[in-house]
């Protein structure tokens, strides 16, 4: 069984009240059409009044017919933008770089081998769409930063928690010991210092 909601309950009570002044104010007007010998001659007064009643009643019908139909609830559907940070698959990295030089720019990791290679000063951007990884590299001065707010706030919490003081290195650890890269640590300023 359907609930009613206030809104029909009170349309409901109040189409009642109308129409039982409406019987009653009926059977009043008819006693005084009988007695006055027609609507004509009947006061202006009581012919406002009924005519008042009336339209009340009309309204109220109204009111009670919009309130107790089923509602049709417009939906608003907008065009959403695909997710941009899709993972592309297991596999390993796809694009391969070797023996280059990096200089304060912003360097791609996602589906990227980088071999052989020095970085200085550079931005490691990483989005975590796809593998990654960093063999037998020179780097002397970095930062690594996101696009994706997931990968951004697992860096910042990682941090904040001082947990790792270094993305990479925390990845490298994962990573067989042959495949390891030549770090240079430089001062840090999203580090925060160790309290004593």
């Amino acid at each position: 069984m359907r609930g009613i909601d206030i809104t029909s309950l009170v349309s409901w009570l109040q189409f009642t009240a109308w129409s039982i002044v409406i019987i009653v104010g009926g059977n009043i007007l008819r006693a005084k059409v009988k007695q006055s010998g027609g609507l004509k001659n009947m006061s202006l007064s009581h012919q406002a009044i009924h005519l008042s009643l009336a339209v009340g009643l009309l309204l109220s019908a109204t009111s009670l017919y919009f309130n107790y139909r089923p509602r049709t609830v417009e939906k608003v559907v907008t065009n959403i933008e695909p997710y941009r940070f899709k993972w592309t698959g297991n596999n390993s990295p796809r694009n391969r770089v070797a023996g280059k030089t990096f200089r304060n720019e912003i360097v791609p990791l996602d589906d990227t081998e980088y071999t052989d290679c020095k970085f200085f000063n550079v931005k490691f951007l990483y989005n975590g769409t796809a593998p990654s990884r960093l063999l037998y590299n020179d780097i002397e001065g970095f930062e690594v930063v996101s696009n994706n707010p997931s990968i951004s706030g697992t860096i910042e919490l990682a941090y904040a928690l001082n947990t790792i003081s270094n993305p990479l290195l925390a990845s490298q650890a994962a990573r067989p010991p042959m495949h390891t890269n030549k770090i240079l640590q430089t001062a840090d300023p999203q580090t925060p210092e160790p309290r004593p």
